[in-house]
């Protein structure tokens, strides 16, 4: 049981609730692929901005880079819970 966003109502026994997106914002990632030397295992790591001193670290770490790149998406900001009759 949940409480509707829109109409402010408790929803009924059993009644699924609706995800609706109301706000979302455009991210960039910047994503790093490695491999672990030890291990031999391919890693993907992502982090919020390029900064050349994350490659230095990995490489000290004990990484092998394999390919960096950027890549753009969106994230959600808010999303609400509504019932099935404010759908």
């Amino acid at each position: 049981m949940f409480i509707c966003y829109k109409c402010k109502k408790m929803s009924e026994v059993g009644e699924k609730q609706n995800k609706v997106i109301t706000e979302k914002r455009d991210r960039t990632y910047y994503n790093v692929i490695v491999l672990d030397l030890i291990t031999k295992e391919k890693k993907f790591l992502q982090y919020a901005n390029k900064d050349y001193k994350i490659l230095a670290e990995l490489k000290e770490k004990g990484y092998k880079v394999i390919k960096d790149y950027i890549s753009k998406g969106s994230e959600i900001r808010k999303e609400i819970s509504v019932c099935t009759k404010c759908k």
